[in-house]
């Protein structure tokens, strides 16, 4: 019972992100994102994201899902906007 409540947890945040990034990319369109760092664990992921978002950056994780999901670990790719490439970088190398 309790890993089917996990699970549905789960899928009911991954609803919510999804609709929340679809909201998000309506808006940003016109916007390009690149790539900045790719991780093995969504732990890592998330460090770098937080250190981005206290940096005033907009960051995203791609793939978030099936680093969690993949049992071997799956590339969790941290995503900045072109413009913020280069602050993203420093921000990441000062830690």
């Amino acid at each position: 019972m309790a890993s089917e409540l996990h699970f549905i947890n789960k899928m009911l945040n991954f609803i919510k992100r999804y609709c929340n990034n679809l909201k998000t990319m309506s808006v940003m369109s016109s916007e390009t994102f690149v790539a900045l760092a790719a991780y093995n664990t969504l732990a890592e992921a998330e460090i770098a994201k937080s250190i981005l978002q206290s940096a005033n950056i907009w960051v995203d994780i791609r793939n978030e899902h099936m680093s969690v999901l993949n049992s071997i670990g799956g590339a969790a790719t941290i995503v900045v906007r072109s413009e913020d490439l280069e602050a993203a970088r420093c921000a990441l190398e000062m830690r």
